[in-house]
């Protein structure tokens, strides 16, 4: 994995790597896809990425520690604000981060 991850950073092509590693094509797309989110996600900060996009980052399979890493922040720091962008509406989380996460009043989120 990690030859293919380094194959895909140095720019080379799904069909190139499937010549030499015989990797099924459709596993190499879905790594590819995987690859393209992960090189996103390093572009974005948890102030600039929109609720939608780290919705759609966490159901591709991205953990919470994972999108932490690829902002370059420390996930312990910041897991309150990213739990809290899952559990309430973006209205909320705005009042809630103004008086701190101890402090937030908020009901917490019950899941399905």
């Amino acid at each position: 994995m990690v030859v293919l991850l380094q194959a895909m950073e140095d720019g080379m092509s799904q069909e190139t790597i499937f010549e030499y590693t015989k990797i099924d094509p459709w596993f190499l797309s879905q790594f590819g896809e995987l690859h393209e989110a992960e090189q996103w996600l390093k572009t974005q900060s948890l102030d600039s990425i929109s609720y939608d996009d780290l919705l759609a980052t966490k159901q591709r399979g991205f953990s919470d520690v994972q999108i932490a890493r690829c902002m370059g922040m420390s996930f312990a720091s910041k897991w309150p604000t990213i739990v809290m962008l899952f559990a309430f509406d973006v209205s909320q989380i705005a009042t809630c981060i103004g008086h701190g996460v101890s402090g937030c009043a908020l009901p917490r989120a019950v899941p399905n």
